[in-house]
């Protein structure tokens, strides 16, 4: 302890630090991001709200952190080969978030859909503004720049008929 930190401790400050209970220790370490979601997970899982004289749950939303949470997991696997348990928030740099976004892209590719881009992307927006405001180390928010043109929906084209056409229609008769 003393040559990790470079300096002498007084024997007041090495009982300090020696009498720091379990949860004092796990504070002061930096969670990882998939810690960060399985907080937050739990957090929608036990949160209610009274809306119209029913009790409702945000379960819907704990299940759809948890789907993000496994396509992370699998994205991480598949492209770096690594385990998403071990990526902090520093991890989540522009480069990550980029391949991120292609690989979601990619896979709605394939089964010819969007794939729930702006949901995947805003869920771990969320999560990354979540740690920021907690003070974690390395949440950068500035980093989604990069995916800021996948966060819009396409233009649609409207199906309805122009109110003229309806007159017109309507005049047939």
């Amino acid at each position: 302890l003393w040559e990790r930190q470079g300096k002498n401790w007084t024997p007041k400050e090495l009982k300090a630090e020696f009498s720091k209970t379990q949860e004092q220790l796990l504070k002061e370490v930096v969670p990882t991001v998939e810690q960060l979601f399985q907080i937050k997970i739990k957090e929608l899982q036990s949160k209610t709200k009274v809306k119209n004289g029913h009790v409702l749950t945000h379960s819907t939303h704990a299940k759809n952190h948890e789907k993000v949470l496994e396509y992370l997991k699998q994205f991480t696997k598949d492209k770096y080969g690594r385990n998403f348990s071990n990526y902090h928030f520093s991890d989540l740099d522009e480069t990550f978030l980029d391949d991120y976004a292609t690989y979601i892209q990619t896979e709605g590719i394939k089964k010819g859909n969007r794939n729930g881009i702006r949901t995947k992307l805003n869920i771990l927006y969320m999560i990354v503004d979540k740690a920021r405001m907690r003070g974690i180390p390395g949440a950068n928010l500035e980093a989604f720049d990069i995916t800021d043109d996948r966060f819009q929906e396409p233009e649609t084209e409207s199906k309805a008929l122009d109110m003229s056409i309806i007159r017109a229609l309507e005049n047939l008769d």
